[in-house]
């Protein structure tokens, strides 16, 4: 049973929609956000750090906008809305961490934009986050993006470095 199907058991799925927007790189995560890349290494929170959730990378983001990173499906979503997973046409599952402990916020700065089980394409807005409110509660805003099934592939590789857009290819996926 991988982590998506862990999370699932726990967590409702609900219902909704959510706009479209077209990609076509089979294999390649996209940026979820725009800001500047951090390899997962030198990210300050051990589970992401030490790869425990799987390959990827860290953004210190410029704005308070999660994007679909690839065409697929939400897996889930949090009733906090601090994270979010999804599960690629082509079978990447793809989580979204936004912030360090913000767990603790209670969905306080968070707003979803879409369900568990909709369909997305990349590049569509899923969902935002308060940058103020995560620092004035004394988190770290920091939003992870990592392969979740990093162990279904041969390799996860980081493509960008320095600054990524939104939508920008960032983590490419070798079978």
């Amino acid at each position: 049973m991988g982590l998506f199907d862990r999370v699932r058991q726990r967590l409702r799925p609900t219902e909704g929609s959510v706009a479209v927007v077209t990609s076509k790189t089979p294999g390649t995560v996209f940026s979820p956000t725009p800001g500047t890349i951090v390899p997962l290494c030198q990210t300050p929170d051990p589970a992401f750090s030490e790869g425990m959730l799987g390959q990827g990378c860290g953004i210190r983001p410029d704005a308070g906008v999660v994007y679909a990173p690839v065409d697929g499906v939400v897996a889930f979503t949090t009733e906090t809305n601090h994270a979010i997973g999804f599960t690629s046409d082509d079978g990447i599952e793809v989580l979204i961490h936004i912030g360090i402990d913000t767990v603790k916020m209670k969905g306080r700065g968070f707003a979803r934009r879409v369900e568990a089980n909709e369909r997305v394409r990349s590049g569509a807005p899923v969902m935002t986050f308060s940058r103020e409110a995560i620092a004035t509660a004394g988190y770290d805003d920091m939003v992870f993006c990592v392969v979740a099934n990093t162990d279904a592939f041969r390799e996860v590789t980081l493509e960008a470095d320095g600054h990524a857009d939104a939508g920008s290819d960032l983590l490419r996926v070798s079978r």
